[in-house]
C-alpha cells in the first residue's frame, strides 16, 4: 500500500488506483499493463517526460493536449489541427522518423 506521500507524488494516482481504472477499459487491461503498472516500468519516461513538458512552450505548465514537439520544437499551428487525427499525426511521426530535415517543415 503506497503512502500518503507517494500518491500526491505522483499526482494522486496510486498504483491501486491505476489498476482499478485498467480494469474498467477492457482493451487496455491485461496482465502486462498490471505488471508494468505495478513494478513502475515506465517511471523513468513519466519523470523525463514531466521535466521535458514545460520546457516545450511559453506556457509554464505545458503546451497542452494534444501536442508533438522534437527536439524541443513545437508543431507548428498550420498542422496543429492535423493531430486530433490519429492517422495524420501517425503520419507526421513516421514522415519525421523517416526524414528528420523534414521536421523543419511542420515545426513552429
Amino acid at each position: 500500500m503506497e503512502s500518503r506521500e507517494e500518491a500526491e507524488a505522483s499526482g494522486g494516482y496510486t498504483t491501486e488506483r491505476l489498476l482499478d481504472l485498467a480494469a474498467r477499459v477492457p482493451v487496455l487491461w491485461s496482465e502486462t499493463f498490471d505488471a508494468a503498472v505495478s513494478t513502475m516500468k515506465y517511471g523513468d519516461f513519466v519523470t523525463a517526460s514531466q521535466t521535458a513538458y514545460p520546457q516545450t512552450g511559453d506556457d509554464p505548465i505545458g503546451p497542452g493536449t494534444p501536442s508533438v514537439a522534437i527536439d524541443a520544437k513545437m508543431v507548428s499551428e498550420k498542422i496543429y489541427g492535423n493531430l486530433f487525427e490519429e492517422d495524420l499525426t501517425a503520419d507526421l511521426l513516421t514522415t519525421v522518423r523517416k526524414n528528420p530535415a523534414a521536421w523543419q517543415l511542420y515545426r513552429s
